[in-house]
């Protein structure tokens, strides 16, 4: 391997490490990270995108070492995670690390680590911007597609409003503030109602009982429009927007015919209406957004969004 920035990956999986890795009870997620490290294809299987996987890994810890995530206090506890047996700890952690590749990589933003959050906790990432900074929180939503032997349904809105409830608490008042989510769901972008369900809102069909008379209406109860009993208006004001980003491996046909593969990232901006520190469009560069336009809600490729237009808010949370 030629890539300087694979040394990274040596650096914190040693062979101390890989041997602790090997000796515990070997999940297949388990067993795909040990071989995507060493390029060691698992006892049984032939995995062709092994090399991709690791050239992206290792590139998520150089930005995350680049940009501060990897000293400190919060660093040992990202490496021990990045290190640790348990998949999830794991899983998290590198979606800390791909969270930095992406904003200093893809999109060519200035990122430093661990701004201060409410209260007493720390954030992952600030992006420094002419116009005033953006502090980040990442999270790490997974689904898996098939579990315990049964297949489920394929709505993933009720993970990334988990997500986002649980981001928001960790959030102050006076920045602006995105919320992360760097990971993978059943569908990925390519079913975006889902995405509009969780944050805005979804269309419901409501029956006349007297008539029989039917009709389709935009339900409110998103994250960023829903407005609880007994409250002035939605909770979630403090964030200015969710960018949602799923790694792919794509596999094409290179100049001698073989096979080649490499990692890729789909992503979706979707902006709070109510936000009270709004955020701007300019630094996420071609990801598909869902901004407000004057009165309506639109994504800025055209996708159709559907429903009428939300009430926006003026107080905060």
């Amino acid at each position: 391997m030629n890539d300087p920035s694979v040394e990274v990956l040596r650096t914190l999986f040693t062979e101390q490490v890989l041997a602790r890795l090997r000796a515990a009870p070997p999940t297949d997620s388990l067993v795909y990270r040990v071989a995507a490290i060493t390029l060691t294809q698992p006892r049984g299987l032939y995995v062709p995108w092994l090399e991709a996987q690791r050239l992206a890994w290792s590139s998520y810890l150089v930005a995350a070492s680049d940009c501060g995530l990897l000293v400190g206090r919060f660093g040992r506890d990202l490496t021990a995670r990045l290190t640790h047996v348990d998949d999830e700890q794991f899983r998290s952690a590198m979606a800390e690390c791909q969270a930095a590749w992406y904003l200093r990589e893809k999109l060519g933003l200035a990122v430093s680590a661990r701004p201060p959050g409410k209260g007493a906790s720390e954030l992952e990432l600030l992006v420094k911007l002419p116009e005033g900074d953006i502090l980040v929180e990442v999270k790490s939503p997974l689904r898996v597609a098939i579990a315990d032997g049964a297949a489920h349904a394929l709505d993933d809105s009720d993970i990334l409003d988990r997500c986002l409830a649980d981001a928001s608490k960790q959030l102050r008042k006076g920045t602006r503030n995105l919320v992360m989510l760097v990971g993978r769901l059943t569908l990925g972008i390519h079913v975006r109602q889902f995405f509009v369900k969780a944050f805005y809102g979804a269309e419901k069909l409501l029956i006349s009982r007297e008539t029989r008379a039917s009709r389709i209406e935009f339900d409110l109860n998103g994250r960023f429009l829903k407005v609880w009993p007994g409250e002035d208006g939605p909770r979630h004001t403090r964030v200015g927007g969710v960018l949602f980003v799923q790694e792919n491996i794509r596999s094409s046909i290179g100049a001698d015919g073989d096979h080649v593969h490499r990692t890729d990232n789909d992503s979706l901006m979707l902006h709070n209406p109510n936000a009270i520190h709004p955020l701007p469009e300019g630094p996420w560069r071609e990801c598909p957004q869902l901004v407000l336009r004057g009165e309506v809600m639109e994504w800025t490729d055209g996708h159709p969004v559907g429903g009428p237009v939300p009430n926006r808010q003026s107080d905060g949370d």
